[in-house]
């Protein structure tokens, strides 16, 4: 039974680390995204007036 509960506690500590992982995660994919689709706006920009 004790084991358990620290079995149990473990877990609840490990998920919320878990969480964050992939929600920073997920924000360095969208930053890299955005980059690229800032990037490529710019190149085409460059190209059309050039």
């Amino acid at each position: 039974m004790n084991q358990f509960i620290m079995l149990q506690f473990t877990l609840f500590d490990f998920f919320p680390n878990f969480l964050s992982t992939v929600y920073s995660i997920t924000y360095i994919y969208i930053y890299i995204y955005i980059y690229i689709y800032i990037y490529i706006y710019i190149y085409i920009y460059i190209y059309i007036y050039e």
